[in-house]
């Protein structure tokens, strides 16, 4: 498997993991803001190797996402004044 076939699977699989999360929110099955901070996570002395930053900078990022979404419908299910 090369790079490319790699990142992909990697790039599927995150926005598999975005969409699922975002279902069972607004379903009411999982509490969205804390499933985004756990994915967040503390810091701790093994982020320091490299591959492990990188993975928790993207949950970082996928904790973001999932706020962003959280924000964008609680806006649309506000009336309208």
């Amino acid at each position: 498997m090369g790079e490319t076939e790699l990142a992909g699977r990697i790039e599927a699989v995150s926005k598999f993991v975005l969409q699922l999360a975002a279902e069972l929110e607004m379903a009411g099955l999982i509490d969205g803001p804390r499933f985004s901070q756990r994915l967040r996570g503390a810091d701790r002395p093994e982020d320091q190797i490299e591959y492990i930053r990188i993975g928790r900078k993207r949950l970082a990022g996928m904790a973001d996402m999932l706020d962003a979404a959280r924000a964008s419908r609680g806006a649309l299910a506000r009336p309208a004044d």
